[in-house]
């Protein structure tokens, strides 16, 4: 979606760091970023919750502020499978998920015509 194949492979750095402990720290603001932690892409950064991304998480596939590895975590903590912690669907930087520039040809902001297209990828097999 728009990045490099050096960035992709970052992301696939980022999901064997994650294999090391067996688990994912999840932060919520600005204070808990860190590389490796993931954050809830659907609450937004003063709080308001973005319903379209529900269930969908991002991590920083390095120190910079992007790309964004963008993952789902399939199971609740009592039924973590063993061979699986996450569901990475595709990497991405964070003005073209989020609706702050125009990549996907709709006007600034518009999540309701950038959905689609981004649930789409996710059903993807």
């Amino acid at each position: 979606m728009g990045v490099s194949d050096a960035e992709i492979e970052k992301a696939f750095e980022l999901a064997v760091f994650w294999e090391k402990p067996g688990y994912l720290e999840v932060y919520e603001d600005d204070a808990g970023r860190q590389y490796g932690r993931v954050k809830p892409s659907w609450i937004r950064g003063d709080g308001n919750v973005v319903s379209a991304y529900k269930g969908l998480y991002h991590a920083r596939v390095s120190e910079q502020s992007d790309p964004l590895l963008i993952i789902e975590l399939p199971w609740d903590s009592s039924t973590m499978p063993k061979n699986k912690i996450v569901d990475m669907y595709f990497v991405i930087n964070h003005d073209d998920i989020f609706g702050e520039r125009s990549r996907f040809g709709q006007p600034k902001g518009d999540l309701k015509n950038i959905y689609p297209q981004i649930s789409e990828l996710r059903d993807k097999p």
